[in-house]
């Protein structure tokens, strides 16, 4: 085993699941094994804890998942966040208030339940094509009469806000227009036609870092492996970034390494190469 590998940090659609959002038996074995020889093994998504796969949570040598884009660094053990970065509800508001021109629906994310207006709920087929993805969407949303009214009733701050678009056009206009009108927060895509959004400071790059501090290990005894934009400044941070073979092309040509696709057990191929190798 390499001995410069100590934390494998993983994004879960695209490179641990494969498109049809099961996980091939090579990347279970892939990860016990490093777990089995010391290393910690922390995925890495844009869900919340609760939304994770039954089979991750489960895993007695997983402790510390990063969710919600890096918002939150969760241990199991200990049952408590670890870390959050949080948006403030009155700049939420005012993003809402920018979404409300634009052709989409959007939702939100305050600790580990999603919410969406229900008319919105209730358009997403119109919006995410992948069967197993609208699925996994409809299934973590609680659908409530008007999202802004509920969330200026709950007063909250929030982990995360989204947006799904029809148009990939306008998608790829508003990823050029949001930063520099709202230079707060962070925007990035997990799946084709959705825009993801957290704080600055909540993406999983920094929230690998923090980890790597509290345990006490340099970024360079990580490995990251992801296949959006959203696991880019993670895939930069690690000491070893790779990038799926189906990632979106910023990470293609952002990574140290990439693998094979997610259909393929491109995940356990990239840890044989570089964990397991003499």
């Amino acid at each position: 085993m390499s001995k410069s590998i100590k934390l494998i940090s993983f994004d879960l659609d695209g490179t641990f699941l494969n498109d049809s959002k099961q996980v091939p038996e090579r990347n279970t074995l892939a990860i016990e094994k490093a777990a089995a020889q010391g290393v910690h093994i922390v995925p890495a998504t844009g869900r919340t804890y609760a939304g994770l796969p039954d089979m991750l949570k489960e895993l007695p040598f997983i402790r510390y998942y990063i969710t919600a884009n890096g918002s939150c660094i969760y241990d199991k053990k200990e049952d408590k966040a670890l870390s959050r970065s949080m948006i403030p509800l009155e700049l939420a508001l005012r993003f809402y208030e920018h979404m409300e021109t634009l052709p989409v629906i959007y939702d939100c994310y305050k600790e580990e339940s999603g919410y969406m207006s229900r008319y919105m709920w209730e358009q997403l087929e119109d919006y995410i094509s992948n069967p197993h993805m609208l699925s996994h969407v409809k299934s973590m949303r609680r659908p409530v009469d008007d999202l802004v009214s509920h969330l200026i009733e709950s007063g909250e701050e929030l982990l995360k806000m989204q947006m799904f678009f029809k148009d990939q056009a306008e998608r790829e206009r508003q990823l050029e227009l949001l930063p520099r009108r709202f230079p707060e927060l962070v925007f990035s895509s997990s799946i084709p036609g959705n825009i993801e959004v957290t704080i600055q400071g909540g993406t999983k790059g920094n929230a690998l870092k923090k980890l790597c501090e509290l345990l006490g290990l340099d970024i360079s005894q990580s490995m990251a492996l992801g296949d959006g934009s959203n696991d880019r400044d993670m895939i930069k941070a690690a000491g070893i970034g790779v990038a799926m073979e189906n990632a979106e092309a910023v990470l293609l040509s952002t990574a140290d390494y990439v693998t094979g696709h997610c259909n393929d057990a491109g995940f356990a191929q990239a840890i044989e190469k570089f964990v397991f190798s003499e």
